[in-house]
């Protein structure tokens, strides 16, 4: 095996309008590119992943993302999210 150091720190924000600030809070932890995953239409038709990618851009922060992602997923969709990971470079998930 090899050694390794595992840290998962979360943060979870929760409230009207709390989206808008994920672009400042990526750029204050330092993160240049995020991978968004997130499960059905929901996200995409209430606008959410646009307010989100839109405070991203707003602070130049890269991103990629993963949709159709559903509870507990095949092994085939969490490699194709890894694969993503590990070809843009992404230093974070937000889901």
């Amino acid at each position: 095996m090899d050694n390794f150091t595992f840290c998962t720190p979360t943060r979870y924000l929760f409230g009207r309008g709390v989206e808008n600030e994920v672009g400042r809070l990526c750029k204050n932890a330092e993160w240049k590119n995020v991978m968004i995953v997130y499960g059905g239409g929901s996200a995409v038709k209430s606008g959410l992943l646009d307010r989100v990618t839109a405070s991203l851009d707003a602070e130049g922060i890269s991103h990629i993302s993963l949709g159709g992602v559903k509870p507990n997923p095949t092994d085939d969709m969490v490699y194709e999210g890894i694969d993503r990971c590990r070809r843009s470079g992404a230093d974070a998930l937000l889901a």
